[in-house]
């Protein structure tokens, strides 16, 4: 049976879903600060179009 082409496009809801859970962790994080040891790790590739970084910082990650 061939695959049918996903119209829904789950693959974006996930994604737009879990950006979502980010994006209120975040806020709570600013506006209460984080319990315990919590903590949270923020990466971005440092090389996709668009992104602007300090001169330090792009010869520390130049390919990230």
């Amino acid at each position: 049976m061939a695959m049918t082409r996903d119209i829904l496009r789950y693959d974006r809801m996930v994604e737009h879903a879990l950006r979502g859970v980010v994006r209120e962790a975040l806020t709570h994080a600013a506006q209460h600060g984080l319990p315990g040891a919590h903590h949270f790790y923020v990466s971005f590739r440092s090389a996709a179009p668009g992104v602007v970084l300090p001169d330090f910082l792009h010869q520390r990650y130049p390919t990230r």
